[in-house]
């Protein structure tokens, strides 16, 4: 965007150096009062054309999409976006993640000290340490049992109690897998060392961005609070509200246009339609899927959609990119010998790549549509159409 702004502020200078068309010498300042148009005339060089990427093409007929246009939101795509709630109670300890922060599946979020863990942790141990006993006791009892040494009644009990062993530890396990512990750092537990008894590593569940941080150092917490939230931004979701005597005009996988605050469009498809109405806005919801691979759209951000409702040929019309306003007009630039002149136009309909024009210029007339905007702003500074140093 710099380089851009740069090549913009170059192409201006050098124009406004050049002036609009030849230069004013005392004696072609009194012919000129009779040549309005080579005044007019905005000569740019060969390596100015190539600067901007100037690029022309014929006007002429053409079909303008009717469009609906409906008020939207952008949101987060809630299929790839994640609550991260503690899953025991305790003290925030330390904070490794901050809002805006990308963070990769598994990687550590916070660090909590949790009695509720630990307490946990110190009943599984526990009841490991007596279902290994209570293991040993049964396979004695067994080869005993073989041996004809213990009896039936002893190797029964020493089973029963080797079986209950086994479902009491499966319990603390399962408690201690909604604490959120992996199978790994449960079958670690045995080999921690004391100090680091109930130290919860709170990890993120999904790769993504943070969008929501709700805790603070030192922070005690109740299980079940919700501290951060995760979203894969690379695709959100856009909402649109549409009124239901116009869900004829839909379908799911149509395309639309959404337009931000700034002007700034991109093409999207339907991707759901809500079966039921809205209760209080009797409003059928429209989602699209937007794709945001450099993160411009903002989930909250307000947008206008447009969707194809229907088409209507007309018999002139040119992109609107080749379509500039100046000095509150519409105009385009249209090449007549070494430069360009700011044709004022009359505009129809548009939709969201043309224009149609009514009157101003003729079918097969060609015009810049690539380049446009700069010509505009080098025309502003030359102050193109202005007569400027035809003061009398």
């Amino acid at each position: 965007m710099k380089k851009y702004a740069l090549l913009l502020v170059s192409l201006i200078l050098s124009l406004a150096m050049v002036g609009c068309g030849p230069s004013a010498s005392p004696k072609a300042e009194e012919a000129g009062h009779g040549h309005e148009g080579e005044e007019n005339l905005l000569e740019l060089t060969s390596q100015q054309r190539a600067q901007i990427g100037l690029s022309v093409e014929k006007a002429g007929p053409g079909t303008i999409v009717k469009e609906l246009l409906l008020p939207g939101e952008v949101r987060l795509n809630e299929e790839r976006s994640a609550l991260v709630a503690l899953k025991a109670s305790g003290r925030i300890v330390r904070i490794e993640a901050s809002l805006g922060d990308s963070v990769r599946a598994g990687e550590t979020l916070a660090l909590l000290e949790s009695d509720q863990l630990a307490d946990a942790q110190a009943e599984y141990l526990e009841r490991l340490r007596s279902r290994d006993l209570s293991k040993k006791t049964f396979q004695r009892k067994e080869t005993l049992k073989s041996e004809h040494v213990a009896g039936e009644a002893e190797w029964m009990e020493a089973e029963a109690a080797y079986k209950n062993g086994e479902n009491l530890l499966e319990a603390s396990r399962r408690r201690l897998l909604l604490l959120g512990l992996s199978s790994a750092e449960i079958a670690a537990l045995s080999q921690q060392p004391p100090s680091k008894m109930g130290l919860y590593l709170l990890k993120a569940p999904i790769a993504g961005r943070v969008v929501g941080r709700e805790i603070t150092l030192g922070d005690n917490l109740e299980a079940g609070t919700t501290v951060f939230t995760l979203a894969d931004t690379s695709l959100l979701w856009v909402d649109l509200s549409l009124t239901s005597d116009l869900q004829g005009f839909v379908k799911e996988g149509d395309e639309a246009w959404i337009e931000g605050e700034d002007g700034t469009r991109e093409k999207c498809r339907i991707s759901l339609i809500s079966p039921t109405l809205d209760p209080s806005t009797r409003t059928l919801t429209l989602r699209l899927e937007l794709k945001n691979p450099k993160g411009f759209w903002k989930p909250g951000s307000y947008v206008s959609g447009s969707l194809r409702s229907g088409e209507r040929a007309v018999p002139l019309l040119v992109p609107r990119s080749s379509v500039q306003i100046l000095e509150g007009n519409p105009v385009v630039f249209v090449p007549e010998g070494h430069g360009f002149h700011a044709h004022p136009v009359v505009l129809g309909e548009r939709d969201g790549e043309h224009v149609e024009i009514l009157s101003g210029i003729a079918s097969g007339t060609s015009v810049v549509v690539r380049g446009a905007f700069e010509l505009k702003a080098a025309a502003v500074t030359s102050s193109l159409g202005s007569h400027a140093g035809h003061n009398h």
